[in-house]
C-alpha cells in the first residue's frame, strides 16, 4: 500500500509539474534532435520548463519567509552562485526558497506515510529526510561549484599558452584577450568576457582582473592575475614573457595534480580491492584444495 502511495505520489507531482504538451512535443523533439547533431550545446537549465513553472513559486516562499539576501550568513551562497555561473539562472531568495521547499515536500510525503502506517521507525525517517531535504540544495549547489572550477583549472594551462602566442604575434592584451574569447568556449573564457565587459563599461584594469580572481578563488588563477597586474603596472612589455611562465606553471600544477588524483585512485581502490575481489580470488584458488582435502576424509 505504501508503494502504491509513493509511485501516485510521484505521478502526480510529474502531472502538474510537466505539462501534456512537453511530454510528446513533436517540435520541441525535432529541434533537440538538431542540436545533438549539430553539436552545439544547449542551456537546458535555462529553458527548463520545470524551472519556469517553480519560479513563480519560489518567489511567493521568499516573500513569505521574508529573505534579506544581504545577510552576512547567506554571503557563501551568494560567493557560490558566482563561482557556478548561476546567478543568471537562480536568485539567492529562489536558492533558499528551495531549500524550504524541499523540506516541505518531503515532510508532507512522510506525512502520508505516517497516515497510513504509523510506526516509531517511519517517524525517525521523516526527521532524517526532513533535514537532509533542507541542505540537499547545498550540496548541489557545492557540486556544481567544485565542477566549475575544475574546468577552469583545466582550462588555463591551454589559454595562457594562447595568449602568450597571440601576443607574441603582435596583438596587445586585451585584443588577445578578446580573440580567446571568440575562439574558445569554457568556463575561464567566460570568465575572461565578464572582466573584458567591466573594463569595457570604465572599471579599471586592475580591479576588474581582481574582480576575477576574487570571484573564481582558484589558486593557479590567483598567481596568473598577481603577475598580470604587476606587468600592466610596470608596462606591457614583457607580457608575453609572463604568460609563457605562468603557463608552464599551469601546466607543471597540472601534472602535479592529475597525479595526486592517480594516487588518490589507488588507495580508493584498494578497499573494495580488499573486500570484493581478494575473497573471490581466494574461493577461487582455495576450492579445489578444500574439495581434495574432503575427498581423501571422505573416502
Amino acid at each position: 500500500m505504501i508503494l502504491s502511495i509513493s509511485c501516485l505520489t510521484f505521478l502526480l507531482v510529474l502531472l502538474y509539474l510537466l505539462p501534456l504538451d512537453e511530454l510528446f512535443p513533436t517540435r520541441h523533439l525535432r529541434n533537440t534532435v538538431n542540436v545533438i547533431l549539430s553539436h552545439k550545446p544547449a542551456k537546458n537549465m535555462a529553458n527548463s520548463p520545470l524551472l519556469k513553472l517553480l519560479v513563480p513559486l519560489l518567489n511567493r516562499i521568499a516573500r513569505l519567509i521574508k529573505i534579506d539576501p544581504y545577510a552576512p550568513k547567506w554571503r557563501k551562497y551568494r560567493d557560490d552562485l558566482q563561482v557556478a555561473n548561476l546567478e543568471h539562472l537562480l536568485t539567492l531568495e529562489q536558492l533558499i526558497s528551495i531549500k524550504y521547499l524541499v523540506s516541505v515536500a518531503i515532510f508532507i510525503y512522510t506525512l502520508l506515510l505516517l497516515a497510513l502506517d504509523f510506526s516509531i521507525e517511519v517517524l525517525l525517517l521523516a526527521v532524517v529526510l526532513v533535514f537532509l531535504g533542507y541542505f540537499l540544495p547545498d550540496q548541489w549547489l557545492t557540486i556544481r561549484v567544485k565542477k566549475r572550477r575544475g574546468d577552469i583549472q583545466k582550462e588555463l594551462p591551454s589559454i595562457l599558452i594562447s595568449l602568450a602566442v597571440t601576443t607574441d604575434a603582435g596583438l596587445t592584451l586585451f585584443q588577445a584577450l578578446e580573440e580567446i574569447c571568440h575562439r574558445k568556449q569554457g568556463a575561464l573564457t567566460d570568465e575572461i568576457k565578464k572582466t573584458l565587459q567591466e573594463i569595457s563599461v570604465g572599471i579599471p584594469q586592475k580591479e576588474a582582473f581582481q574582480n576575477m580572481a576574487d570571484r573564481v578563488l582558484v589558486e593557479e588563477l590567483t598567481l596568473f592575475v598577481s603577475a598580470l597586474i604587476q606587468t600592466l603596472e610596470k608596462g606591457s612589455s614583457g607580457i608575453t614573457q609572463v604568460l609563457r611562465e605562468q603557463a608552464t606553471e599551469a601546466w607543471s600544477n597540472r601534472k602535479s595534480r592529475a597525479k595526486e588524483l592517480g594516487e588518490k585512485a589507488s588507495i580508493k581502490l584498494f578497499m573494495p580491492l580488499i573486500g570484493l575481489i581478494l575473497p573471490a580470488l581466494m574461493i577461487f584458488l582455495l576450492s579445489p584444495a578444500i574439495f581434495a582435502i574432503l575427498k581423501f576424509f571422505v573416502y
